[in-house]
Parts: structure tokens; C-alpha cells; sequence
């Protein structure tokens, strides 16, 4: 199972209370050296190796905007983004990244919210197309 390999953190895809996403190491070797160096790991890694999404900010996401409104359905990193937010032995991460990491539960409540805009829309819509139709056998 692929699991985090940020120092101290635990999450992996059997225990993920905070509802992280999994994002792959990068391909190009610079940059998955860097992601190595930050997480605090050797060189090589297994293929289950992920970096979650608690250890990104917003800003390094392309679509977080759209993730949260509930137009984009996974989080895009951008191509230079390196894991910054780390805990320590004694914080969870899941503290440390409350203000920088994706909040699902957040996101989950737009979605909720803008189903509830498209029910209510869809009723007028209904109601217009009624009394239109309404005129057009009065005429």
C-alpha cells in the first residue's frame, strides 16, 4: 500500500483520517533529490513511496481554487512544487498543515452547497418553463 515518506508522518492509504491525497515522486531527477532532501529520506525509494498532501501549501497546487469549488476532482501540483510543511516528533503533521494542506471537509461542503444552488436553479427553471407554457395556450 503506498504510504507517506515525509519524516514523521504516518498517513498512508489504510490510515488517512485527514483525507490527504498521494502524490507520486517526480520523474526528473533534480527535483525528486530536493523532494528526498525535504522529506528527510535516502536516494532510493520503493515504488509505494508518496509524498501526501499535507506537506504542500495552496499556493503550490495549479488548480486548488477549482478543487475546493468542487470544479476539478484531484489536486495538480506544479511542475516545480517541493513538500515545505513538515511536523515535528511531537506535532502531528495533520496540525502543522491545518492552515496549508487541502481541508477535504471544506471542500466537501461546497460541493454540498453548490448542488443545493443547481436543485434550487433547476426549479425556477421548471416554474419559468411552466408559465411560459401557461402563455403560449392562453395566446
Amino acid at each position: 500500500m503506498p504510504y507517506c515518506i515525509a519524516k514523521y508522518c504516518h498517513i498512508s492509504y489504510e490510515n488517512n483520517p485527514s483525507n490527504a491525497h498521494f502524490h507520486r515522486l517526480p520523474k526528473r531527477c533534480a527535483l525528486r533529490r530536493q523532494w528526498l532532501a525535504k522529506c528527510g529520506r535516502p536516494a532510493r525509494q520503493d515504488k509505494q513511496a508518496r509524498v501526501c498532501s499535507l506537506h504542500f501549501k495552496k499556493e503550490d497546487y495549479d488548480n486548488f481554487l477549482q478543487y475546493e469549488s468542487g470544479f476539478a476532482s484531484k489536486l495538480i501540483l506544479k511542475p516545480d512544487a517541493v513538500p515545505s510543511v513538515f511536523g515535528e516528533p511531537d506535532v502531528p503533521v495533520e496540525e502543522v498543515a491545518a492552515s496549508a494542506g487541502p481541508s477535504h471537509s471544506e471542500r466537501t461542503r461546497r460541493l454540498e452547497r453548490r448542488s443545493t444552488k443547481q436543485v434550487s436553479v433547476a426549479r425556477r427553471l421548471r416554474h419559468l418553463v411552466v408559465s411560459v407554457q401557461f402563455l403560449c395556450i392562453c395566446n
